[in-house]
Formats: C-alpha cells, structure tokens, sequence
C-alpha cells in the first residue's frame, strides 16, 4: 500500500522527470519542505513565482493531485517520506 501511494504521487513524477528531463520532483520537494510558501520555492530556485505556480499545475495535470491543496500536500509529503524510508 505504500508503494502504490508513492507510485502514484512522486514515483509518477520521477518517471516523468527521466523521459522529459524535467525537474518536477525537485520543485514538489521544495514546495513540501517549505510548507508550501511559494516565494520560499523561487528564492531557492533563482526563478520567478509564476514559474513555480507553473510548475505545481504541471504537476497536477501530470499526477491528478493539486498540490497546493491541503490532501495534496499531505499525499506529496507522506510519499517523499515512504521514498526516504524504503530509498525510493
């Protein structure tokens, strides 16, 4: 059970991140480890905020979870956790 929840959420992402040299995985980590304060995110990442809002609507279109929800924060946060104890 947990593996699914991690395949659906930042396994899903980390898949899309390899075929698109893409960097969702890293923007939804950030976005979790800064409880979700966006301008947080664009400072750590040199960028503009609409590029971070850009990406977490990515990343619901790519996973089905809105991020920027309460559900979605917690899904993302409990799937980086599942990653970091089993070294997903």
């Amino acid at each position: 059970m947990l593996k699914d929840i991690f395949n659906k959420t930042i396994g899903t992402l980390i898949r899309y991140d390899l075929e698109n040299y893409s960097d969702l995985t890293n923007y939804i980590k950030s976005y979790i480890y800064c409880d979700g304060n966006v301008q947080s995110v664009s400072d750590k990442f040199y960028v503009h905020r609409n590029t971070v809002n850009n990406k977490l609507k990515k990343i619901n279109e790519i996973t089905g979870i809105k991020p920027i929800s309460l559900e979605g924060k917690f899904l993302f946060y409990i799937a980086i956790k599942i990653g970091e104890l089993y070294n997903l």
